[in-house]
């Protein structure tokens, strides 16, 4: 099953959809979760049309800013587990397991001072959760500092608070082919940033499956 999770930065502009049009026809995908859509629900189901998705979810905006959304294909069995402005989790019945499992599309609090309600939201939903856990998103935040390019300083409790979470909760951080970097300023000269905010995590039930786990990174 191919994923793919993507902070659009919002879905009013007609070139952005175009953009994610391409990138679900050129990697066939099954499943897409939206972050950042700045859109309300009959506009993303517009767009979930266009794009030929069977099924979705969506999570209304909030004034210009947040939004989220899953898109699937009718051959992912596939029903709501739970959600809020940050996340939203499917339950997955998969025909070839026995078991199944819940897939959370996540968008970390932008706010660098509102970062901690992310990771409660996250020990939050591990706790439910007892069967294999694959979360991804845009986190909004890295784990060490060398996984931002740019003049700013990341504060070191402010990423310490993402590891020691990630740790807590038992997550394992996927390997990833591609760029370094899933996110940039789209500024130049010396105020140009660029981070890598965008992860898969998952849990041990998720690695016991003996998945072929693979991770792609798109240019930011």
């Amino acid at each position: 099953m191919k994923h793919l999770a993507w902070n659009c930065r919002g879905l009013g502009n007609p070139r952005t959809v175009r953009e994610l049009h391409h990138m679900v026809k050129d990697k066939s995908l099954d499943v897409i979760f939206l972050s950042e859509t700045k859109c309300k629900r009959d506009r993303m189901e517009c767009i979930r049309n266009k794009l030929n998705f069977d099924q979705s979810f969506t999570v209304d905006c909030v004034g210009r800013s947040g939004g989220l959304a899953f898109f699937w294909k009718k051959e992912v069995e596939a029903e709501l587990n739970s959600y809020s402005n940050h996340h939203i989790s499917l339950t997955i019945h998969p025909a070839a397991l026995e078991r199944s499992n819940i897939l959370t599309g996540f968008y970390g609090q932008p706010i660098a001072t509102r970062r901690k309600e992310s990771w409660s939201l996250i020990r939050l939903l591990q706790s439910h959760i007892q069967c294999p856990w694959l979360c991804l998103g845009d986190f909004n935040e890295i784990l060490l500092q060398e996984e931002q390019f740019g003049s700013h300083v990341r504060p070191f409790q402010q990423m310490k608070a993402f590891r020691t979470v990630i740790e807590d909760c038992g997550l394992k951080d996927l390997d990833f082919n591609g760029d370094s970097y899933t996110w940039s300023n789209r500024r130049e000269g010396s105020e140009f940033t660029k981070a890598r905010l965008d992860r898969v995590f998952v849990n041990k039930d998720w690695m016991d499956l003996k998945y072929h786990n693979s991770m792609q990174v798109l240019p930011a």
